[in-house]
């Protein structure tokens, strides 16, 4: 009984190590973690407010978060009142009806 407890507790370190050795490449650094968490609240929660209620670029005739794009007039814009047969740009057309707007955070 020895030998064989002896000999699967080996067999169970190698394999521990060869796991561990694969995992630690994975593992996120708490430091990497806590930069995006940094990250995230400054953009999200301090910067898009402040521009939002600023009015940066008019971005109070738009929604705060959406995953459409919208014109200077605030409503949805027409992708497809820009473009030609073959799906590529008209830039007449696309003089015509405007530039495109993106909001401040973009969903998915």
């Amino acid at each position: 009984m020895g030998i064989i407890s002896w000999f699967t507790n080996c067999c169970t370190i190698l394999v521990n190590e060869k796991y561990f050795r694969l995992y630690r490449y994975f593992i996120i650094q708490s430091r990497a973690q806590f930069n995006i968490l940094i990250g995230f609240v400054f953009l999200a929660w301090i910067i898009t407010p402040a521009a939002y209620y600023s009015n940066l670029w008019d971005a109070k005739m738009m929604p705060i978060a959406s995953n459409r794009v919208f014109g200077r007039d605030g409503y949805i814009y027409n992708i497809s009142a820009v473009l030609n047969s073959n799906l590529r740009l008209n830039e007449t057309a696309y003089k015509q009806y405007g530039m495109l707007i993106f909001i401040l955070i973009i969903n998915k």
